[in-house]
């Protein structure tokens, strides 16, 4: 078994299993491929464009990873309950966005907002 090792201080890198979140690409990638078919964007070189319709095409949700300390933080809010039970997750621009959509989705209920305090990737996805 070969165990991967930190570059800078050779440790033992042991993977920690977490959530992932994944974003929905299919509507930015119809609109994308829209502009290109009406000709608002005009993909050079021209032979190009026969990979650019294929990924558009076939585009798949995009994950988004949480690894790296240095990201954004991710806009999702934890929704508990009063006895700390999870509810769900609220994806807003601001607290006071998730507060105003988690009074809509869970209303009556006494719970409380956690912001998620992981970050995103601004690299590429591995």
């Amino acid at each position: 078994m070969q165990l991967p090792l930190c570059s800078r201080t050779k440790d033992i890198i042991e993977p920690i299993l977490k959530p992932q979140w994944w974003c929905k690409m299919e509507e930015l990638a119809s609109e994308a491929l829209k502009a290109v078919e009406d000709g608002r964007i005009k993909i050079r070189p021209e032979t190009a464009n026969a990979s650019y319709r294929r990924w558009m095409s076939n585009v798949q949700p995009w994950c988004l990873s949480r690894q790296l300390w240095w990201g954004h933080q991710i806009p999702a809010y934890k929704v508990s309950s009063a006895d700390g039970e999870e509810l769900g997750w609220i994806v807003a621009r601001s607290l006071e966005d998730a507060e105003s959509k988690a009074k809509s989705k869970y209303s009556g209920q006494n719970f409380s907002l956690t912001r998620d305090e992981d970050v995103l990737d601004s690299e590429s996805c591995y």
